[in-house]
């Protein structure tokens, strides 16, 4: 994704006196965000910021709980019904936005904003994360005289029509200009947009702060948006970019930083952190901890050639010693994945035996590569027709666990004759360029982030398969194809009881593990440094991240 439109804007040096008022609040991040538009955000990082400054209809909170934001409630009983058009069952429900919500400029936040939030996301010529939000929506049907009370016409019939946790409205009335002018371009409403704009855009935010200035590569500062419903405790956020992660600790000892995101720190960072800290009375922060649903895994890129056969997929997966990564990298503390449901979900199976899973079989391995035609040679690697076995593999640069365990793939799968070429990115070029549009020669490592009661239809779907025709939209970066685990997910929306949801998951998973688009890893411990006497942080542990109660967080 281009990031030129941060150029637009003045930039300055952070007042050094800012990082010393109580009323700022500094966090320190590894990673930058690629997009103010929210829209068009992919990142963690930029997720991480977006709920600092912009607020979604809905949201999961840090208990795991559906909680209005936006809405005034979430729509029940007499408000929700399911209508019948063109021969197709439709949910139909009645939302009202919170009297008073406001953006920035203090123009009120009214249902013409998700309506055109709608129109925007739906366009096939703008670069959107996620089109299975407004895909699902059929329409949103206004009131002249109740701007503040509209009906979403659901694509379907649908028991979970409520979870929109990425549905962002967007201010009509300063953006529309945009895109009226853009919206038939291919690339134009991607780079000139209200967000992409210095002074007008710090009037687009409906958050407690507001976007006042960028240093790409360096910091963003936010202010408070005083046209907020609830005024925040900070009258300034100050969000620092900090790569090497091995830097946090200095940062935190000598005052320059007060809170360290989850995108920062490294789990077993936090295990020093930890250990070292708890004895040191002088120290002021602790180190937090919650069970998350971040599926660490590697994607892969099923153009690759190699990638083709399953034999080598199935293969890969076997000669790696999950248990031994979880042990030696993280102490124990976190727990092996064998597919993307974190353990954390009512849907995750009780009894693993009904699922195919990849217990570590070296043995197995080397006869899967054998009988695909993949021979070893006197140089110890295996080739087929000539053809070297080999490809690269790939991750964010700057974090220090993925790196490590990088390594010991690469010795691993060395072992089995597989030649492994390490080539890492900055996170905003891995996932604004190179993953999105399909450019790794081999593997990604990264995480996918499945809230409970959600399947990631959006990273495995075949309609969110990143290309040129849907301007690189989606995150289906390997490129997996099963129009029967599409089909799947469609009736699990569908299906309302629990038991029948639990049948349609477990034979969703068998596609999943049978075809193996990925290889998981394990599944995440969030952890994040916070000063002891900061009150109402509350870790999420999942894809919608504690900045959505950042109101709340005092001394």
């Amino acid at each position: 994704m281009k990031v030129s439109f941060l150029l637009i804007f003045i930039f300055s040096l952070v007042n050094a006196e800012d990082l010393k008022k109580k009323d700022t609040l500094v966090i320190g991040t590894s990673q930058e965000f690629e997009s103010l538009h929210p829209h068009m955000m992919a990142m963690g990082a930029s997720r991480y910021l977006q709920n600092m400054i912009n607020r979604p209809l809905v949201t999961l909170d840090a208990a795991a709980k559906w909680t209005a934001m936006l809405a005034a409630e979430i729509p029940s009983g007499k408000n929700v019904s399911v209508v019948k058009e063109n021969g197709i069952l439709k949910t139909k429900a009645l939302w009202k936005i919170r009297t008073d919500a406001n953006w920035s400029d203090g123009k009120p936040v009214i249902c013409s904003d998700f309506q055109y939030s709608l129109e925007v996301g739906k366009n096939p010529n703008i670069q959107i994360a996620n089109k299975d939000i407004f895909n699902n929506i059929d329409r949103i049907e206004t009131f002249e005289k109740k701007p503040k009370e509209c009906y979403f016409i659901y694509a379907k019939k649908s028991w979970n029509f409520y979870q929109l946790p990425d549905f962002f409205p967007l201010p009509s009335h300063l953006d529309k200009n945009y895109y009226n002018s853009t919206k038939d371009s291919k690339i134009g409403y991607s780079n000139k947009n209200i967000y992409s704009i210095e002074n007008a855009g710090r009037a687009a935010y409906s958050g407690p702060f507001r976007v006042i200035e960028i240093k790409p590569g360096s910091h963003i500062v936010l202010e408070q948006n005083k046209f907020f419903h609830r005024p925040a405790y900070f009258s300034k956020v100050i969000l620092k970019v900090i790569p090497n992660s091995n830097s946090f600790e200095s940062h935190i000892k000598s005052g320059t930083l007060d809170v360290v995101a989850p995108i920062g720190i490294t789990f077993d960072q936090a295990l020093d952190f930890d250990k070292r800290w708890t004895s040191d009375r002088g120290m002021n922060h602790k180190v937090v901890f919650k069970e998350g649903t971040s599926f660490e895994h590697l994607s892969f890129n099923l153009d690759h050639p190699i990638f083709k056969d399953i034999h080598v997929r199935e293969a890969l997966i076997l000669s790696i010693d999950r248990q031994a990564i979880v042990k030696n990298f993280f102490s124990g503390k976190q727990q092996v994945a064998e597919f993307y449901h974190p353990r954390l979900c009512r849907w995750f199976p009780k009894n693993l035996k009904k699922v195919k899973t990849y217990p570590y079989d070296f043995k197995r391995a080397e006869k899967l590569l054998e009988q695909a035609g993949w021979k070893k040679e006197n140089d110890g690697f295996r080739y087929q027709n000539g053809e070297k076995l080999a490809f690269e593999l790939s991750t964010t640069t700057g974090n220090s666990t993925r790196e490590n365990i990088e390594v010991y793939l690469k010795s691993e799968w060395q072992k089995l004759g597989v030649d492994v070429q390490i080539k890492n990115y900055p996170a905003r070029t891995l996932f604004g360029e190179i993953a999105k549009k399909r450019l790794f020669k081999g593997m990604i490592m990264h995480a996918w982030h499945v809230a409970p009661e959600t399947t990631p239809y959006g990273y495995l779907s075949n309609s969110n398969i990143p290309d040129e025709s849907n301007s690189w939209s989606g995150f289906n970066f390997g490129g997996w194809k099963s129009l029967e685990w599409d089909r799947f997910n469609k009736n699990l929306s569908q299906t309302a009881d629990l038991a029948g949801q639990k049948t349609i998951i477990e034979k969703m998973l068998n596609i999943y593990t049978s075809e193996l688009p990925d290889i998981p890893l394990y599944y995440r411990v969030e952890v994040a440094i916070a000063p002891k006497n900061l009150k109402n942080f509350r870790l999420a542990g999942h894809t919608y991240p504690e900045t959505n109660e950042i109101e709340n967080w005092q001394y």
